[in-house]
């Protein structure tokens, strides 16, 4: 990995056996994600982009190849060492929010921090409220999941990849689940997030629109990347 790099996919490969034969999901893929770009990935249902996905983050085992994360190479790292880099260096969206309902806006953005032993200061909350009223979320700190609309719980996990400033943010069709006018708010948001934060992006989804907003957009199209 060069200086500007944030990731480096070396031809990566997964293969399922399936009723004893070899299903090739992935088929020696080849990425790279320098630091502050927004990257899309496009493709078919079932075309592999969140295997894909998880494979790039370390939620799953590579067939074959390499992934470094901010030099490391994370399939050689043992479970502790792996969770550490997800909880300090890596943010999350899905496409459903996995808000835990117990607990209030804020907490749940806070949660990364709190999972990692930090210490809760005046200014860790004075950015997660920044980040809430950037999303649109004025005053709803302290209402839970349960009374929060589907886009605004959205946004809330939005704040919660980006609390930590990770390097890199993985997103699984973080719009998928809102309709299309607040979707593109939602994700206009994200990337004005990430911007601002100086982090990377790499954005799994379906909708070319959305797609359209990032600086560089590959397709998987039959276990390739292109």
């Amino acid at each position: 990995m060069n200086n500007n790099e944030v990731l480096k996919a070396i031809n990566i490969s997964k293969i399922f056996n399936f009723n004893e034969q070899n299903l090739t999901i992935l088929d020696n893929i080849n990425l790279s994600i320098k630091k502050g770009e927004s990257v899309s990935i496009t493709g078919s249902s079932g075309s592999g982009k969140s295997t894909l996905l998880h494979l790039l983050a370390g939620l799953d085992i590579l067939s074959s190849g390499e992934v470094y994360i901010d030099n490391q190479l994370i399939n050689k790292l043992d479970d502790i060492s792996l969770c550490k880099l997800r909880n300090i260096k890596l943010g999350f969206v899905y496409q459903f929010h996995h808000l835990l309902p117990e607990f209030s806006a804020l907490e749940n953005i806070l949660m990364p921090l709190l999972i990692s032993n930090h210490k809760i200061t005046k200014e860790l909350k004075e950015r997660a409220l920044f980040i809430l009223n950037k999303l649109n979320l004025y005053n709803k700190e302290e209402r839970y999941p349960s009374q929060l609309s589907g886009g605004e719980r959205q946004r809330v996990a939005i704040a919660r990849a980006i609390i930590h400033a990770p390097q890199l943010i993985f997103a699984d069709e973080p719009t998928g689940n809102l309709d299309n006018r607040t979707s593109h708010q939602v994700l206009d948001t994200l990337l004005e997030l990430q911007q601002e934060f100086n982090t990377s992006i790499i954005i799994v989804t379906h909708d070319l629109s959305i797609a359209d907003k990032t600086h560089t957009k590959y397709q998987l199209k039959h276990g390739h990347l292109n």
